[in-house]
């Protein structure tokens, strides 16, 4: 891996990480006493909306592997969002 891919790598690692924080506050203030059941309810609309997502440019090949790319890359975010939501709970315990 080179400096220039190592950079992008990390500039979509913190955007990712920004993402992330900002959908489980939205979730947290959104709804404050089920933060879990506003981020189910998101999570369902943006996965709904993921399948719809087309890449008409793109030849067949790459338009699989790009909606795949992007499949993968959702689910990660939501994966992240689900346990710093779960997350909350446990600390405020303790």
């Amino acid at each position: 891996m080179n400096e220039e891919s190592v950079k992008i790598e990390m500039r979509l690692y913190a955007l990712e990480g920004i993402v992330s924080s900002l959908l489980t506050a939205y979730c947290l203030q959104a709804a404050p006493l089920e933060p879990l059941k506003a981020f189910e309810k998101a999570a369902d609309q943006m996965k709904e909306a993921a399948k719809k997502l087309t890449f008409p440019k793109a030849d067949p090949a790459m338009s699989d592997l790009l909606s795949a790319e992007s499949e993968a890359a959702l689910t990660r975010l939501l994966a992240i969002v689900h346990e710093q939501i779960t997350a909350i709970p446990k600390a405020r315990q303790g």
